[in-house]
């Protein structure tokens, strides 16, 4: 594929400082992305070094395995997919260099697939990165504006509007999420203000750019604490993952997105999906929600139970039926070595 993978960033800055002002509530437009209930494929690409090189080789297993599952979703994920960040884009100079960003949408677009991007501000793409903590940055070291105009000439290049658009974009982009997994220490006020800004900025630029798109916020992390179930109530019991989302709702969040995403622990079953729907319902009211990291299997092959594809089952007909629109199955390579979980998965995508 030869395109152009460069971009003046004179005009991004110019609309930004104009459209990325924060918005007080979402408008009636409709977005594509939601009201249709899918499953989709997360930890699509590799976990080694990312270069254009290394995302033009070697993805036939996954493309295969979604073309041959029927799943209309995917979800780029590790170093591979971290390409969606300001600091790979934007190397300082005059123009946005879309070189990676671009042969991951091409090859995902191009092949049928819709695509949920993850935006970060700070990326580490090297192989070693996917043993750090720090892997990826969810706070803006910079200018907010100059991280808003990349996020707006991002999803302006993507949104298939014939604007600015990438040269062979076959297929929009209309799903974005802002970060992944945000973490802030219980009480710390600071962080729960630069987590905020992060999203504002995102998702105003992206709006701003494409108003049908949908936005997600940085998927939550899995709320409940495992093993701590409390006899009394008999509830699961929430961590402090739960607080930094009532901060962040309490200033304002729900107003910046159009649907609401969070986790599970993938391979771990010992809490119900429906506890998860229904605590993030009572947070999010009518919010639409989406699940974009769940299943039954790590990485690694493990799961705790001992009927996985009676897990699975029930665990996707309990979301589907609770009205979640998109749920996204975690290690697709544990899919490819078990035909009786693929057949459980194809059951659910031939129902769409």
């Amino acid at each position: 594929m030869s395109i152009a993978t460069s971009w003046t960033k004179t005009t991004s800055i110019l609309l930004c400082l104009v459209a990325c002002k924060g918005k007080t509530s979402q408008s009636d437009t409709s977005n594509g992305s939601l009201g249709e209930q899918r499953l989709g494929l997360c930890d699509i690409y590799g976990i080694e070094g990312t270069s254009a090189d290394s995302l033009g080789r070697g993805q036939d297993g996954w493309i295969q395995l979604a073309k041959n599952l029927g799943v209309p979703i995917v979800r780029p994920h590790r170093s591979q997919g971290h390409v969606f960040s300001w600091n790979v884009v934007d190397n300082g100079g005059e123009s946005y260099d879309f070189t990676l960003t671009d042969i991951v949408v091409d090859t995902i677009t191009r092949n049928e697939l819709d695509l949920l991007v993850t935006v970060y501000p700070k990326a580490d793409l090297s192989i070693e990165a996917n043993h750090r903590m720090d892997v990826i940055d969810l706070e803006i070291e910079g200018d907010p504006q100059d991280y808003a105009a990349f996020v707006q000439a991002l999803a302006e290049r993507y949104d298939g509007d014939g604007v600015d658009d990438m040269p062979g974009l076959e297929r929009p982009v209309d799903a974005w999420e802002a970060g992944n997994e945000p973490y802030c220490p219980s009480g710390d006020s600071e962080c729960y203000d630069r987590q905020y800004e992060l999203l504002q900025y995102t998702a105003d630029a992206i709006h701003a750019a494409d108003p049908n798109a949908t936005v997600l916020p940085a998927g939550a992390r899995p709320v409940f604490m495992g093993t701590a179930h409390d006899q009394v109530t008999g509830d699961w019991m929430v961590g402090e993952d739960a607080e930094i989302w009532q901060a962040l709702f309490d200033r304002g969040a729900l107003d910046l997105v159009d649907a609401f995403s969070f986790h599970l622990q993938v391979g771990s079953t010992e809490v119900h999906v429906d506890d998860y729907i229904e605590y993030w319902r009572e947070q999010v009211g009518n919010k639409p929600l989406w699940i974009t990291e769940t299943g039954v299997y790590g990485g690694d092959g493990f799961t705790d139970t001992d009927d996985p594809i009676g897990w699975t089952n029930d665990h996707l007909q309990t979301a589907f039926d609770r009205d979640v629109d998109t749920v996204l199955w975690c290690w697709w390579e544990q899919i490819r070595q078990r035909p009786d979980l693929f057949d459980a998965l194809s059951a659910f995508t031939k129902q769409g």
